[in-house]
């Protein structure tokens, strides 16, 4: 006879696991590049497609992921960073973007 653990623990199991996919993938890769493209705005270069399309993918999964886990506290957090992220990188490339007007004129 072998040992079978029931179908509401296979499913706990599996959802820590995603979880925890999750947060290292955001922590080795999502959160190293979102902090690169902060000091990339800083530094007055534009976002380009590859970028937006990185910020944009990167919200969504984890929009997805908290509504899928339910209310993991990790997953909830990494939402709330990678959208404050979102929200800095968005205002410092919006300023860089848009004209100063000239002191006297």
């Amino acid at each position: 006879m072998t040992d079978h653990q029931p179908p509401d623990r296979v499913c706990e199991t599996l959802t820590e696991q995603t979880a925890q996919d999750l947060t290292a993938a955001f922590i080795h890769y999502r959160l190293p590049r979102m902090l690169r493209l902060l000091e990339q705005v800083g530094d007055a270069d534009p976002l380009n497609a590859d970028d937006n399309a990185f910020l944009t993918e990167t919200l969504a999964s984890l929009s997805n992921a908290v509504g899928a886990l339910g209310r993991d506290r990790d997953i909830e957090t990494m939402h709330r960073c990678a959208l404050a992220l979102y929200d800095d990188i968005a205002t410092v490339a919006h300023r860089a973007d848009t004209p100063r007007s000239v002191a006297g004129r």
